[in-house]
């Protein structure tokens, strides 16, 4: 029992000790909507790729996808919040009936550089509103639940180290993950 006491005191002070290493810690609004036209090759579509952050998406009866992004960039330095913010690119944009939101970082690289090699992290929670008979895919990694309800489109749903809530939609669920169920034609 002391040992686990031990190991519970020393795991808590490291998780304090990490979030003390960010010294700067700056919020970024980023809001846009775009008409979607369901012109062309059916169904529109929304394709979230996240990396770390959260992703609620909501389906309502209007015919424009809106997106809401909160970004939070934390960093140890002035040096590294600057950095952050140039090389770190929020990419929202749509054509016809295809709206896309990517974030763009060197942790997508793969180089096994992480924050600690950059000296900062980023993190982006979404709140969306879409069509309710959108075709949806969600993809984050890290740092929040991926929330889907209110739809009754096709939905491509992946979150690797988070959640999934409230999850409705067309798609099917099979032993505890969410795969992809396509009605359009290929």
């Amino acid at each position: 029992m002391r040992n686990l006491m031990l190991l519970f005191s020393t795991a808590l002070a490291l998780t304090a000790a990490s979030d003390d290493r960010w010294k700067f810690d700056e919020h970024q609004s980023v809001n846009k909507t775009f008409n979607v036209t369901t012109a062309g090759s059916g169904n529109a579509k929304l394709l979230v790729d996240n990396i770390t952050g959260s992703v609620h998406v909501t389906g309502y009866a209007g015919r424009e996808v809106k997106k809401s992004a909160d970004m939070r960039f934390r960093a140890e330095s002035a040096e590294a919040l600057a950095e952050a913010k140039r090389d770190v690119k929020l990419d929202m944009n749509n054509q016809g009936d295809f709206a896309r939101i990517y974030l763009d970082d060197p942790f997508r690289d793969h180089n096994n550089r992480g924050e600690r090699y950059y000296g900062y992290t980023v993190s982006v929670d979404f709140e969306i509103q879409v069509l309710t008979n959108i075709e949806v895919i969600l993809k984050t990694v890290n740092g929040g639940p991926v929330i889907l309800k209110n739809t009754s489109g096709a939905f491509d749903v992946r979150n690797v180290n988070g959640t999934m809530e409230q999850v409705s939609g067309s798609g099917v669920r099979e032993r505890g993950e969410w795969f992809r169920h396509r009605r359009l034609q290929s």
